[in-house]
């Protein structure tokens, strides 16, 4: 039994048939029956240059064409399968990309019908997203319980006019798969992007607001995953700077293990008072202001840098911030 193909926008299901004789038996994602397969040995083969001439499910296949038996393909519409041919796969960008999208079931109209990984980079594209505030939440290995608790503070905001881009940066075994439910409260208000390998803090940095936020005077605001709002109205507070016409928004955080710790950012003079705690969270800014920084100013001896990146990005926020 093979599983569906993507099917056509509203198809919910297909019945499940085959013509006699067909279809081939499914070897990319399908249900086999072992018993009943060895019940049917010997299937039918040659040797040429002790070689088999047909391999184990075109022989299969030559067995249900001489016993009038068949492979069913249908069934529910939302289990499916896509096969990347084996010249896409040397693309890891493309087919990692395209691997998350199916995950979450957005498939392109390209796709719909097709067996095969078919269509460009632009039609296997994450959503960008176009809100005036836009959260971008990250981070890696990080507890299910603390991601919980910090979608379930944007949740609970009175001011739902925010858009969320979430980016797990490969975290170990099945914890990006759980992410998709917990972001059922913000539906076409969420972008989600799971790497398949690690890349760091910096290219998700330029991945979430260079390419995904695509108004340049949007307010960014940064959420580490174990992060979580304390106020219902702290989007509210933002939106009303942001309408103000600030550039760059901090808020005080709490530390559970630093619970008396005050912290007093420096606009004026950052760089002389070690960072000028203009690092600290909540922090948000404008997307032109990211944007603006070189590649260069990013990265160490050709390679993005590791550490510190909060000082490595608002740091030269800060210094180009009007207000």
């Amino acid at each position: 039994m093979a599983f569906n193909i993507p099917q056509a926008e509203g198809v919910t299901s297909q019945p499940y048939d085959a013509p006699p004789g067909a279809f081939v038996p499914e070897v990319r994602c399908g249900l086999l029956d072992l018993e009943r397969i060895r019940a049917c040995r010997p299937l039918p083969n040659e040797l040429v240059d002790g070689r088999l001439v047909r391999s184990w499910y075109r022989s299969l296949e030559a067995h249900q064409q001489r016993e009038g038996l068949r492979t069913l393909r249908g069934g529910d519409a939302r289990t499916f399968y896509v096969h990347p041919p084996n010249a896409l796969k040397t693309d890891d960008a493309f087919l990692s990309r395209a691997r998350d999208l199916v995950g979450q079931g957005q498939i392109p109209d390209v796709q719909r019908g097709q067996w095969d990984l078919t269509g460009l980079a632009c039609d296997w594209a994450y959503a960008q997203r176009r809100e005036s505030i836009v959260f971008l939440i990250k981070g890696r290995d990080v507890g299910l319980s603390r991601v919980r608790r910090c979608l379930k503070s944007l949740a609970m905001q009175e001011d739902s006019r925010f858009g969320i881009i979430l980016i797990d940066d490969a975290s170990e075994g099945l914890f990006p798969w759980q992410i998709g439910r917990l972001l059922e409260p913000f539906r076409d208000r969420c972008t989600l992007v799971r790497r398949s390998q690690n890349v760091g803090r910096i290219p998700n940095f330029r991945l979430g607001i260079r390419e995904l936020c695509v108004d340049p005077e949007a307010l960014v605001v940064v959420l580490d995953m174990d992060d979580a709002l304390l106020s219902r109205n702290c989007v509210g507070r933002l939106r009303a700077e942001y309408e103000r016409g600030c550039d760059v928004v901090l808020a005080s955080m709490f530390r559970p293990d630093k619970p008396t710790k005050l912290y007093h950012p420096d606009f004026v003079e950052p760089r002389r008072h070690w960072g000028g705690e203009v690092w600290i969270h909540l922090r948000a800014f404008r997307k032109r202001l990211f944007d603006a920084i070189s590649p260069e100013d990013l990265q160490l001896d050709g390679r993005w840098i590791e550490q510190c990146t909060g000082y490595a990005t608002m740091l030269p926020i800060v210094k180009a911030c009007r207000k």
